[in-house]
């Protein structure tokens, strides 16, 4: 995909805006963000019937839903497409023991797992890894 739609779940503005940077940065011009999750499910159905995101970077701990409710809701979703699309989900949380990156990918089905505060060359192997970008 040459120019692929990302989506951004952070609830904290200045967290979502260094993503958004560091993400434009590496050339994304597509690029949603959502604040909470209840938000990012909306703009995650709307995306499935329009362009889908081609990768979703979610924050866990955020108010009202964390990002373990959202991602389980976003496989709902994908599971009960008509079709067998599936975005690649990039956790992102500032516990990076190795206990909450095991159960974020196995338990939690997430594609990756990526540290608070954002790191430019961290994300950088994520999408590389994960062939959002080449």
């Amino acid at each position: 995909m040459s120019d692929p739609k990302v989506l951004i779940v952070e609830d904290d503005d200045m967290n979502a805006t260094l993503l958004e940077m560091i993400l434009e940065g590496e050339g994304f011009r597509h690029i949603d963000k959502a604040y909470n999750g209840v938000e990012a499910l909306e703009l995650y159905k709307k995306a499935l019937r329009e362009v889908p995101y081609r990768a979703v970077f979610l924050d866990i701990t955020m108010p009202e839903m964390d990002g373990f409710e959202v991602l389980r809701r976003i496989r709902r979703i994908e599971d009960d497409a008509d079709y067998s699309y599936r975005s690649i989900i990039i956790m992102a949380s500032g516990d990076i023991s190795s206990d909450t990156v095991i159960k974020t990918m196995v338990e939690f089905d997430a594609d990756d797992h990526i540290g608070k505060p954002y790191d430019r060359n961290e994300i950088y192997e994520s999408i590389v890894s994960h062939g959002i970008i080449a």
